[in-house]
Protein backbone atom coordinates (compact mmCIF):
# COMPACT_ATOMS: atom_id res chain seq x y z
CA UNK A 1 0.00 0.00 0.00
CA UNK A 2 1.40 3.62 -0.92
CA UNK A 3 1.53 5.80 2.06
CA UNK A 4 -0.28 8.81 1.19
CA UNK A 5 1.45 12.37 1.12
CA UNK A 6 1.60 14.50 4.05
CA UNK A 7 0.31 18.02 4.01
CA UNK A 8 3.62 19.43 3.35
CA UNK A 9 4.51 17.12 0.50
CA UNK A 10 1.22 18.35 -0.71
CA UNK A 11 1.92 21.78 -0.59
CA UNK A 12 4.36 21.26 -2.32
CA UNK A 13 3.05 19.42 -4.64
CA UNK A 14 0.70 21.85 -5.15
CA UNK A 15 2.84 24.75 -5.04
CA UNK A 16 4.81 22.64 -8.61
CA UNK A 17 2.00 22.33 -10.57
CA UNK A 18 1.17 24.47 -13.77
CA UNK A 19 -1.69 26.66 -12.84
CA UNK A 20 -3.57 29.97 -13.37
CA UNK A 21 -3.40 31.87 -10.65
CA UNK A 22 -6.95 31.35 -9.56
CA UNK A 23 -6.53 27.47 -9.67
CA UNK A 24 -3.67 28.25 -7.24
CA UNK A 25 -5.85 30.20 -4.83
CA UNK A 26 -8.15 27.25 -5.05
CA UNK A 27 -6.05 24.50 -4.89
CA UNK A 28 -4.83 25.81 -1.66
CA UNK A 29 -7.36 26.88 0.31
CA UNK A 30 -8.66 22.73 -0.26
CA UNK A 31 -5.04 22.31 1.39
CA UNK A 32 -5.79 25.25 4.05
CA UNK A 33 -8.91 23.57 5.28
CA UNK A 34 -7.59 20.21 6.12
CA UNK A 35 -4.52 20.80 7.84
CA UNK A 36 -4.50 21.48 11.31
CA UNK A 37 -0.77 22.82 11.21
CA UNK A 38 -1.62 26.94 12.13
CA UNK A 39 1.92 27.92 11.03
CA UNK A 40 0.94 26.36 7.21
CA UNK A 41 -2.63 27.89 7.62
CA UNK A 42 -1.38 31.51 8.11
CA UNK A 43 1.32 31.52 5.36
CA UNK A 44 -1.15 29.89 2.71
CA UNK A 45 -3.81 32.94 3.94
CA UNK A 46 -0.70 35.15 2.89
CA UNK A 47 0.10 33.61 0.15
CA UNK A 48 -3.26 33.72 -1.55
CA UNK A 49 -3.73 37.20 -0.43
CA UNK A 50 -0.75 37.56 -2.51
CA UNK A 51 -1.93 36.09 -5.61
CA UNK A 52 -5.72 37.81 -5.46
CA UNK A 53 -3.81 41.03 -4.92
CA UNK A 54 -1.87 40.06 -8.01
CA UNK A 55 -5.13 38.70 -9.40
CA UNK A 56 -6.18 42.01 -9.63
CA UNK A 57 -4.54 43.20 -12.35
CA UNK A 58 -6.00 42.39 -15.98
CA UNK A 59 -2.52 41.16 -17.66
CA UNK A 60 -2.47 38.62 -14.46
CA UNK A 61 -5.52 37.48 -15.11
CA UNK A 62 -5.06 36.86 -18.72
CA UNK A 63 -1.63 35.12 -18.19
CA UNK A 64 -1.06 31.61 -18.56
CA UNK A 65 -0.81 28.72 -16.02
CA UNK A 66 2.46 29.07 -13.72
CA UNK A 67 4.43 27.15 -11.19
CA UNK A 68 4.97 29.10 -8.03
CA UNK A 69 7.13 26.61 -6.82
CA UNK A 70 10.40 28.91 -8.41
CA UNK A 71 8.49 31.99 -8.56
CA UNK A 72 10.36 35.19 -6.97
CA UNK A 73 8.03 36.05 -4.35
CA UNK A 74 9.75 35.45 -0.44
CA UNK A 75 5.94 35.00 0.83
CA UNK A 76 5.80 31.50 -1.27
CA UNK A 77 9.41 30.50 -0.96
CA UNK A 78 8.89 30.89 2.97
CA UNK A 79 5.62 28.56 2.58
CA UNK A 80 8.00 26.52 0.73
CA UNK A 81 11.46 26.60 3.18
CA UNK A 82 8.53 25.48 5.85
CA UNK A 83 7.41 22.61 4.44
CA UNK A 84 10.73 21.21 3.22
CA UNK A 85 11.88 21.38 6.88
CA UNK A 86 8.77 19.74 8.09
CA UNK A 87 9.30 17.01 5.29
CA UNK A 88 12.69 16.78 6.74
CA UNK A 89 11.23 16.08 10.66
CA UNK A 90 10.01 12.69 9.12
CA UNK A 91 7.22 12.73 11.55
CA UNK A 92 3.42 12.51 10.71
CA UNK A 93 1.40 16.02 11.26
CA UNK A 94 -0.53 15.03 14.30
CA UNK A 95 2.82 14.26 16.40
CA UNK A 96 4.36 17.80 15.05
CA UNK A 97 1.21 19.72 16.61
CA UNK A 98 1.54 17.58 19.43
CA UNK A 99 4.78 18.25 20.18
CA UNK A 100 4.45 21.69 20.00
CA UNK A 101 1.72 21.44 22.72
CA UNK A 102 4.16 19.71 25.03
CA UNK A 103 3.80 16.15 24.10
CA UNK A 104 6.34 13.96 24.33
CA UNK A 105 6.18 10.21 22.71
CA UNK A 106 7.10 7.92 25.09
CA UNK A 107 11.02 6.69 26.04
CA UNK A 108 12.22 3.44 24.18
CA UNK A 109 14.31 1.68 26.37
Amino acid sequence: MAKSASIYERIIMSLSEYRTISAHITALGKIKIVSDDEIVTTMIRYVAYDLQKRYENPYARKAGPISLERWNNQIVQNLIQYCNYMIGEKKPEWQILAERHGWMPPNKL
